[in-house]
C-alpha cells in the first residue's frame, strides 16, 4: 500500500495535502457526520480508491504510512504549506504525535489541520503546526479549548452565536489568505454544502 498525497485543489491551490475516510477517521459522536462535505467526494472512485488506502495503512500500519509521508517530503523540499486531513480526522493520540513529528522534520513548511478530537494532548505541537479547533454550530466547549491552547475554526450557518468580535472571515480560496495557517484570530467558515 502507498500513500496518497495530492498536490492541492479548488479551495487550497496548490497546497500538498493528505485525507482519509470522513466518517470512519473522524472522532464518534461527530456532530457534522450528517452534513459531512468530504462524504460527497467519496463517490469519485479514484478519491475514494486513495482516501480508503491511506485509511487501511494508517491504521494496519502507521509505521509505514508516517515513512512514506516522511520521504514524500525528502523527495518534495521546499513544501510552503501543507493541509493534514481535508478529510478524516486524527484516529487517535500516536498518530497526532507522528504528524509532530513530521513538522519538527520539516520547520520549513507550515502545516494545518482542523479536528474535532478535542480529547487528544495538542501541547507537543511544533510551532510550524497550526491546529483549529473544528466548532460546529452549538457544540463543543471553546472554553477549554482556549486553555489548551487551540485556536477555533468556526463553522457558521447562520446560527452559531458564540463567535467573537475580533475574527477573519474565511474568503473561500486559502491561496489569497492562509489566515489558518497564521492568525492568531478565531476563523469564521461559512458552512460548505
Amino acid at each position: 500500500m502507498n500513500i496518497h498525497i495530492v498536490d492541492g485543489n479548488n479551495k487550497l491551490g496548490k497546497t500538498p495535502n493528505i485525507s482519509t475516510l470522513p466518517g470512519v477517521d473522524c472522532g464518534p459522536g461527530m456532530p457534522c457526520a450528517k452534513d459531512c462535505y468530504a462524504q460527497k467526494f467519496l463517490f469519485r472512485p479514484s478519491v475514494n480508491a486513495a482516501w480508503s488506502e491511506n485509511s487501511e495503512l494508517q491504521r494496519k500500519n502507521p509505521g509505514e504510512y508516517f515513512t512514506q509521508i516522511a520521504a514524500w517530503f525528502m523527495r518534495h523540499k521546499p513544501v510552503p504549506w501543507f493541509r493534514v486531513h481535508v478529510a478524516g480526522d486524527f484516529i487517535n493520540q500516536n498518530t497526532l504525535d507522528n504528524w509532530f513529528g513530521i513538522a519538527d522534520c520539516v520547520p520549513e513548511t507550515g502545516f494545518l489541520a482542523f479536528t474535532k478530537r478535542f480529547d487528544l494532548d495538542f501541547r507537543a505541537r511544533p510551532k510550524n503546526f497550526t491546529i483549529r479547533a473544528s466548532m460546529w454550530p452549538g457544540w463543543g466547549n471553546p472554553s477549554r479549548l482556549r486553555r489548551g491552547g487551540l485556536s477555533i475554526a468556526w463553522t457558521q450557518d447562520g446560527t452559531e452565536t458564540r463567535i467573537p468580535d475580533r475574527h477573519v472571515e474565511c474568503p473561500g480560496s486559502c491561496v489569497s489568505c492562509r489566515a489558518c495557517w497564521a492568525s492568531p484570530l478565531d476563523v469564521v467558515i461559512r458552512k460548505h454544502r
